[in-house]
């Protein structure tokens, strides 16, 4: 539940949150457009080139800016449009689907994860204003003048932003994870055995854009999510009928090591980690096995939210 700030934060920092505007957070951003007829083949194409997990989908014909396409949009399609099991005879009509999905337009998988829908918000809007939105689950904000897209403010901005401010939060990011609401609440997991569609179709279900990847130990070996869909195209598209971790390593070339820090870690250090390796989740791990996850969302909720009660 997010906390309203009025009643929860000190009046310095509320101060900061009223007194920024989202023109003075923003840092330059490759922003991928692309017209509501552009196939997805040529979009994939564009993200992975500018390494951008989403996409502005324009009108083809006239100005303006139909919504927001993003890896989860990818990843709930691809899910939905993959049929049966996979085996050993049904490659070729994987391959068949791949190139189905790659010639599909653009403009069908505006929000088709119904998770992160476009809003928008003025260079003069309040950085306060703009927490409370990506904090309600929104991933990025277009930042829109005079009917145009200046630039995209996301989540990692406002921690950027904060993260050389942060004698202004007082005492918050110096408690551990556990005493500011963060601690382990459970975590979505998948056996590293389990195929990349198999691991796409409980993604959905469950309403996670990553999951934990671990081995038969219950020990965490990597991380995936719909960013890591971002070099499929309808050539390897067959490459999701592999187990997760042979995926990984054949996406990345290399093992994807995840993102952890223990229950005792202080916010300081969970916000730095993710700044620094630029993720959008952090494990919380014992004995490297996950107890739990922190999200960005949870951090943009974490700065909106009271301080604990503090023993004397």
């Amino acid at each position: 539940m997010i906390v309203e700030p009025s009643s929860a934060i000190n009046g310095v920092w509320l101060d900061v949150l009223r007194r920024t505007e989202a023109r003075d957070v923003v840092t330059p951003h490759k922003i991928v457009k692309a017209s509501v007829n552009d196939y997805v083949s040529t979009l994939l194409k564009s993200l992975s080139e500018a390494q951008v997990t989403g996409a502005v989908i324009t009108h083809s014909e006239k100005p303006g800016v139909l919504g927001f396409v993003d890896v989860m949009d990818l990843m709930t399609f691809v899910a939905d449009s993959v049929s049966g099991d996979i085996t050993k005879e049904s490659i070729q009509d994987l391959k068949w689907e791949g190139q189905c999905i790659a010639w599909t337009v653009s403009g069908d998988l505006i929000n088709y994860s119904q998770t992160d829908p476009y809003c928008a918000v003025s260079p003069k809007t309040s950085l306060l204003e703009c927490v409370k939105l990506l904090a309600k689950g929104h991933h990025r904000l277009a930042v829109v003048e005079s009917g145009k897209i200046i630039t995209i403010l996301s989540q990692s901005d406002i921690l950027e932003f904060l993260s050389g401010r942060g004698v202004l939060l007082g005492s918050k990011l110096d408690l551990p994870i556990v005493n500011v609401g963060l601690g382990p609440l459970g975590v979505t997991s998948v056996r590293d055995n389990i195929s990349v569609i198999d691991v796409l179709r409980y993604m959905k279900t469950q309403k996670v854009s990553g999951v934990a990847v671990v081995n038969s130990e219950g020990k965490i070996v990597g991380n995936f999510s719909g960013s890591d869909l971002l070099g499929i195209n309808e050539e390897n598209f067959f490459l999701l009928s592999l187990p997760i971790n042979e995926f990984l390593f054949k996406i990345h070339g290399f093992p994807k090591l995840p993102v952890c820090c223990k229950i005792t870690d202080t916010v300081e250090v969970v916000i730095l980690r993710m700044l620094v390796q630029k993720v959008h989740r952090i494990y919380i791990v014992e004995d490297m096995k996950p107890t739990g996850i922190i999200t960005l969302t949870d951090l943009m909720q974490f700065l909106l939210a009271p301080l604990p009660p503090q023993s004397t």
